[in-house]
């Protein structure tokens, strides 16, 4: 299951994956931003749910080319766990020696219609707009521009 760069949802457990926010959703409704690094092995343990991940596996796959720790795993596996709130321990479980496993069911959310009538503010902002001033001058907009040739004063007539 590809899940990387993509928009989807992920519900593994009781906990949900918003990989378009990259939020993880607790079981009580809590929501923890995950640090890129986090939510790289959050994306690893997802492609191998029920499989032990070695920790010179996570090293190689989530910091490839850099001498970290394992204490850089570590700090991750905490974060993952307090994300995912009460069900943390038991989703994901370390395996002393081997490496961590987790021990969930994982299934990708059908992603929800859109709403009609809803607002598109993406696709509003991104939408060409005609006429205008500025438009057909080509200026962009919020600028202003000054003249360089000096204004004559308006004639008055007697």
């Amino acid at each position: 299951m590809e899940i990387r760069g993509s928009a989807r949802k992920v519900r593994f457990g009781e906990c949900l994956l918003d990989e378009g926010r990259g939020v993880l959703v607790a079981p009580g409704g809590a929501e923890s931003v995950l640090r890129p690094k986090t939510l790289d092995l959050l994306h690893l343990l997802l492609a191998n749910p029920g499989r032990v991940v070695p920790r010179a596996e996570i090293l190689d796959t989530v910091w490839p080319g850099v001498f970290v720790t394992d204490d850089s795993i570590t700090q991750c596996v905490v974060e993952l766990r307090k994300a995912m709130g009460a069900a943390g321990a038991a989703t994901l479980k370390t395996l002393p020696r081997r490496g961590y496993l987790l021990q969930a069911a994982v299934a990708e959310e059908a992603p929800a219609a859109p709403q009609p009538g809803a607002d598109d503010l993406a696709a509003y902002a991104a939408k060409p707009r005609p006429g205008g001033r500025a438009a057909a001058s080509g200026r962009r907009l919020g600028t202003q521009t000054r003249s360089l040739t000096p204004q004559r004063a308006p004639r008055v007539r007697p």
